[in-house]
């Protein structure tokens, strides 16, 4: 109910904009109002349409790679646990921020990362959301965990 209210509400705003061009104009009062209608309805969202299209365009391009190597740069200067077990990236950053052997830094950092992606989400989900989860993804399938931090020694230090 509330959707039909608020597209309905939308397409009142749309006719009083295109009856406010019909008053302008003084010859033919049917073509404004159809001008106008067919700018709002069909125009605007085939801009909207181009702009999403570029955006992946340039993703695939050019934002791809940069991202994954950000993302991954960034666990490796916080010293990020493995990854081995993990392949989504909200399981494995809230791994990272609940993990007792995890240094404090990279919880900070992990709590950081959800709350730019969750950002993402809400603001532009069909554009960064998708491509920063995506090489958030990518770059934990990539990335190695430093020995110190992988788990690899951690019965070798508890041995006596």
């Amino acid at each position: 109910m509330r959707t039909f209210v608020i597209w309905s509400f939308y397409i009142f705003i749309d006719l009083v904009v295109a009856c406010l061009a019909t008053l302008l104009n003084d010859q033919q009062p049917s073509v404004p109002f159809l001008a106008t209608l067919a700018i709002l309805w069909i125009g605007l969202p085939l801009v909207g349409l181009l702009s999403l299209l570029k955006f992946w365009l340039a993703y695939w391009l050019f934002l791809r790679t940069r991202m994954m190597r950000f993302y991954k740069a960034e666990m490796y200067k916080f010293k990020f646990p493995s990854t081995n077990g993990h392949f989504a990236w909200n399981q494995y950053l809230e791994y990272v921020m609940t993990d007792a052997s995890a240094k404090k830094e990279a919880a900070v950092k992990a709590g950081v990362f959800v709350g730019e992606i969750e950002g993402f989400r809400t603001t532009r989900p069909f554009t960064m959301f998708i491509a920063a989860q995506s090489s958030f993804e990518q770059a934990m399938s990539e990335y190695q965990a430093p020995p110190s931090t992988s788990g690899l020694f951690e019965r070798a230090r508890h041995v006596e």
